[in-house]
């Protein structure tokens, strides 16, 4: 049983956003409210937590109001289950629509919570095919990357790839928790700790650790994910 999400704590967001109609979040992009998948996650869990620890209906009516914003704007690509993005990311020269390996990761997360609360099968179908995306490679329609330091799954599918380490590891936690209930995932599991590891010190500056290969940011989030 899946209890708490470990990146995530039991206090209300509190940056900027504002609710639709049917109370999922929406978050400023390029001057535009804009639905940004991973924020979305990050709302539920963040409520699911709070959840857990408070006991109030009104975190898990929350809750559900993102679990039912993810079911109802998936795309499904020759066989692959996505959440894009509809900006474009000009630091990575990536174009809309794209996808997250970050996001297909926390969506997993959300999704078996959901089907933990509910017992509901469609959410257990959907952290299949959102995993099964996030494992694909990117040439292929996934968020993988394959190369010298072994496999990668991509916060950002940028060419060359970024090696985002907040989005890798953030994605790891979901395929971790997945996992847990199909064990056929346990072998790619391993070989991308395998990976995590012998990259891992490539990020630690001694003083401050690197987002990705060319970025000096999310110290932070790097210290909680680890």
């Amino acid at each position: 049983m899946l209890r708490a999400y470990p990146l995530m704590g039991f206090h209300p967001i509190t940056m900027s956003y504002k609710l639709d109609d049917k109370g999922a979040p929406l978050i400023l992009i390029q001057g535009e409210w804009t639905y940004h998948p991973v924020f979305i996650a990050q709302f539920a869990l963040v409520n699911f937590n709070c959840y857990m620890w408070y006991g109030s209906e009104k975190f898990k009516e929350k809750f559900s109001r993102c679990v039912e914003w993810i079911v109802n704007n998936f795309v499904e690509e020759n066989g692959l289950i996505k959440w894009p993005y509809y900006f474009d990311l000009k630091l990575y020269n990536i174009k809309a629509p794209w996808i997250s390996g970050m996001a297909q990761g926390q969506i997993t997360s959300v999704l078996l919570r959901a089907y933990m609360l509910t017992e509901n099968e469609e959410y257990l179908k959907l952290a299949d095919g959102a995993v099964k995306t996030m494992i694909t490679p990117i040439g292929k329609g996934g968020t993988l990357s394959i190369d010298k330091n072994g496999l990668w799954i991509e916060e950002v599918p940028s060419n060359p790839p970024s090696h985002i380490l907040n989005g890798f590891i953030t994605a790891l936690v979901g395929l971790y928790e997945y996992a847990l209930i199909n064990k056929e995932k346990g072998d790619i599991l391993n070989k991308l700790l395998q990976s995590l590891k012998r990259n891992i010190n490539f990020y630690d500056l001694g003083y401050w650790s690197l987002y990705d290969p060319v970025s000096y940011t999310h110290l932070r989030a790097h210290e909680t994910s680890l």
